[in-house]
C-alpha cells in the first residue's frame, strides 16, 4: 500500500475512529445512509466535547496519524512527503543512463563504508570479499558476471549492492547493477548510483528515472510529476525519499516538437547544477538556464546515444524550444602517405543540427561507405567499406591511388541506420 493511499485512509485519529459505532464507520467509508453527515457530526461532536483528557488524547492521536503518513516536519513548517525505497537487482539492467562508466577493480573496491572489499584479480577468475573480513569468499568468472556485496554505511544501515564485473585480460572493472525505487502519486520513481561510489545522493552525478521509461536523468533536487514540481532529496544509502510541493517560478521546456529524425526521441536531459530533467516531451522546470547534456533516438531494436552542450533559457510562463536533429552530416579526418590514404574509425562524428554528435550506434557500429576521387576530374580512384572486427573493434579503411601526388577528395556515406535518423553522409574533403 502507497503512502498516500496510507494517508486517506487514516485521514481521522485512530481513538476517533475506534469510538464510532459499527453503523458510523460504515457511513464514514461508503459514504451511504440518510443522514449519515449529521450523524456522525454528532457523534464526533459528542465525543469532543467529553472531557479535557479525551481532547488531549485525540490531539496525540492526530500527531501520530500524520506521523504514520511519512510526513517529516521542516524548519519552514512544510511537511516532507517520506517513502520508504525498495531494493532491486537487474537481470539486464534496464536503464540507459548519461555516463555508463565503468570503475576498475584494481585490489580492493572504493565503496563506502569502513569496510575494504579486497579482490584477487586473474585472468580468467576475480575472488571478491563480498563482506568485508579480508578473505575472498565468492569469485567471478567468465567474460562478465555478477556478484553481491553488503555495504555498510555511517548511520548503521546495512544493505546489499550488486554489481557487474567484466575484463579484459587481468584487468577488471564493475559497474553498479542494482537499483532503488519508490512509488509517489502512482509514478515510480528509480534511483541509480551511477558513480558507483555506493552512495544514491549525488546530485548531477547519480541518476534518476521518473515514470515509466528506460533513460535516466541525473539526480535532481527538484521533479516533475503529472504536470507539477516537487523538491526532492534522498539520504546516503538510498532508504528513504522525500518529496513536497515547489514554491518557485517555473517555465516549461520541450525538446521533441522540433527535433527531426526517422526515429522516435526516447531522452532528451538537461541540466543546470544540482536541477536535471528529460525534456524529450513538454516538461515543466524551474526557470534558469539549462544545458542540454545528453538524450536517445530509437526505432525498433537500435539506438543511438547523443551528447551536446547546447545552453537553454527557461523564463516564466513560456515554452522553450530548440531545433535540433537533421540534417545529419559525417566528420572524419583522412591521413594520406604516397599512394595510401587512411580513413581512421576513431575519428568519425555523426554531428547534426546545432553541433550535437550522435555515437554508440547499437546493435553495431558505424561501418561508412568510402569514396575517393580525383578532385580537378571527379573520376573515382578508390572505393570500399569500413568493416568489423573481432569484439567490434574497426580497423582503418586504407585506400590507394595511382599518383602520389595527384590532389584528391573523400566523401562518407552510411545507410545502415537510415530508418533511425536518415540518409548520413559527408561532405566531399579536399585532401
Amino acid at each position: 500500500m502507497s503512502t498516500e493511499k496510507s494517508y486517506e485512509k487514516h485521514s481521522l485519529p485512530r481513538e476517533t475512529r475506534r469510538s464510532l459505532t459499527t453503523s458510523d464507520r460504515v457511513k464514514v467509508r461508503a459514504g451511504t445512509g440518510r443522514g449519515c453527515v449529521s450523524a456522525v457530526a454528532s457523534r464526533i461532536g459528542t465525543l469532543l466535547s467529553a472531557t479535557p483528557a479525551l481532547l488531549l488524547a485525540l490531539a496525540i492521536s492526530a500527531s501520530a496519524a500524520a506521523q504514520a503518513t511519512g510526513n517529516v516536519k521542516t524548519t519552514g513548517g512544510v511537511p516532507w512527503k517520506r517513502i520508504r525505497t525498495r531494493y532491486q537487482v537487474a537481470g539486464d539492467f534496464p536503464f540507459r543512463t548519461p555516463t555508463e562508466r565503468m570503475a576498475p577493480v584494481g585490489r580492493s573496491l572504493s565503496l563506502p563504508s569502513d569496510i575494504t572489499f579486497s579482490t584477487s584479480p586473474g585472468v580468467s577468475k576475480l575472488g571478491v570479499d563480498t563482506t568485508g573480513n579480508g578473505r575472498p569468499d565468492k569469485s567471478a568468472s567468465g567474460h562478465h558476471d555478477t556478484i553481491q556485496l553488503l555495504l555498510k554505511y555511517a548511520d548503521g544501515t546495512r544493505q546489499p549492492y550488486s554489481i557487474y564485473l567484466t575484463h579484459v585480460g587481468a584487468r577488471w572493472s564493475y559497474r553498479r547493477h542494482c537499483y532503488r525505487y519508490a512509488m509517489f502519486k502512482n509514478t515510480p520513481i528509480f534511483l541509480i548510483d551511477d558513480n558507483h561510489d555506493g552512495y544514491y545522493d549525488g546530485y548531477g552525478a547519480d541518476a534518476m528515472v521518473v515514470g515509466r521509461n528506460r533513460y535516466a536523468s541525473f539526480l535532481s533536487q527538484v521533479v516533475s510529476i503529472r504536470g507539477k514540481l516537487y523538491q526532492f532529496k534522498t539520504n546516503r544509502p538510498g532508504t528513504y525519499v522525500y518529496l513536497r510541493p515547489y514554491t518557485g517560478k517555473s517555465g516549461t521546456l520541450d525538446l521533441g516538437r522540433q527535433f527531426r529524425a526517422r526515429g522516435r526521441l526516447g531522452a532528451a536531459v538537461v541540466k543546470s547544477g544540482s536541477l536535471s530533467f528529460d525534456a524529450a516531451r513538454a516538461t515543466i522546470v524551474p526557470v534558469g538556464i539549462y544545458t542540454f547534456t545528453w538524450g536517445a533516438v530509437w526505432k525498433g531494436k537500435s539506438w543511438v546515444r547523443v551528447s551536446a552542450s547546447t545552453p537553454l533559457q527557461v523564463t516564466e510562463g513560456q515554452t522553450t524550444y530548440l531545433a535540433w536533429g537533421a540534417p545529419f552530416k559525417i566528420d572524419f579526418s583522412v591521413s594520406r602517405r604516397g599512394k595510401q590514404v587512411t580513413v581512421s574509425p576513431s575519428s568519425l562524428r555523426v554531428l547534426g543540427r546545432v553541433g550535437e554528435r550522435y555515437h554508440n550506434f547499437y546493435p553495431q557500429a558505424l561501418t561508412p561507405g568510402v569514396r575517393i576521387r580525383c578532385r580537378r576530374t571527379h573520376k573515382r580512384l578508390s572505393a570500399g567499406t569500413m568493416v568489423l572486427g573481432w569484439f567490434g573493434f574497426r580497423p582503418p579503411y586504407i585506400g590507394r591511388v595511382r599518383n602520389a601526388s595527384s590532389p584528391i577528395q573523400v566523401f562518407l556515406y552510411e545507410n545502415q541506420y537510415s530508418r533511425l535518423l536518415a540518409k548520413l553522409f559527408s561532405d566531399w574533403q579536399d585532401y
